[in-house]
């Protein structure tokens, strides 16, 4: 209801309307009238309700406590073909998601014939398969996002990107890239030729790999991978994160106590 409708309203019932004696008295006047009344709270009720569900979703009933409740894992523990022929195909899958997010940014900023002839003013061959991007990135992948598993993770901060118009880059996809590398790498050469178990060290640092892979970090450049919410601003992020959904704020300590203000004084 807006407020000149309110307006009105309040100033027709600003004096008490004179009821006959004789309806006042009558059952069916005064059930007519509590029913009025109650279906006018209902209503009221329903329509603040719709108006605010997009921001407020309930607290899922299991709380992340531990690591491993962020991703459900890509291959159970103690599954040895499973994990090595996972990290074999580690380079192939991230470097399908760079070639991804590439072409994803190239579209956004030029035509695709302006980008063929500046490939072949360059002496290049355009690519025949900038169209299945998607489908490499999502073939290459260990499986699909479990929307009842796989938590939303989301490496930004609101308050330091807040005079931004686009998601500003962060380093934890680098870092997280950089260490599953590395993992990746050593596993590999102590299997070589074949091994019958991997250290529970490395099994642990393994647990990095599925923050990756299925995609799980939403971003303007890289589009909708694995079907996440699609974010281009920073106000997505916080909409995003007062859903009180499967999301996950992933920052530096003191980054995270700036949120937190941000938060508590916004969201009271």
């Amino acid at each position: 209801m807006s407020f000149a409708q309110l307006f009105v309203i309040s100033t027709v019932l600003e004096k008490p309307t004179r009821v006959p004696h004789k309806l006042e008295i009558k059952p069916e006047f005064r059930v007519s009238i509590g029913c009025f009344a109650l279906v006018s709270i209902i209503l009221t009720n329903l329509y603040l309700g719709l108006c605010i569900t997009s921001i407020s979703a309930p607290l899922e009933s299991k709380s992340v406590t531990q690591f491993h409740h962020l991703s459900k894992p890509g291959c159970e523990n103690g599954r040895i073909k499973c994990t090595l022929r996972r990290l074999r195909a580690w380079d192939q899958y991230i470097s399908s998601v760079d070639y991804h997010a590439q072409v994803f940014w190239q579209r956004l900023q030029y035509d695709e014939e302006y980008l063929k002839e500046l490939y072949e003013d360059n002496g290049e061959v355009f690519p025949a398969n900038r169209n299945n991007t998607y489908d490499s990135v999502r073939s290459r992948s260990i499986r699909k996002r479990d929307i009842n598993r796989d938590f939303t993770l989301l490496p930004y901060s609101i308050e330091l990107n807040a005079s931004k118009y686009e998601l500003d880059e962060n380093d934890f996809c680098s870092a997280l890239v950089l260490q599953n590398n590395k993992t990746a790498t050593n596993i590999l050469r102590k299997c070589q030729p074949r091994c019958k178990q991997i250290d529970s060290t490395e099994l642990e640092r393994l647990q990095l790999l599925d923050l990756l892979d299925p995609w799980l970090i939403p971003h303007s450049m890289v589009g909708n991978l694995s079907n996440l919410t699609q974010l281009k601003e920073e106000w997505d992020i916080e909409h995003l994160l007062v859903q009180c959904g499967k999301t996950a704020l992933i920052l530096r300590e003191d980054e995270m106590l700036w949120e937190f203000r941000y938060f508590e004084k916004n969201y009271p």
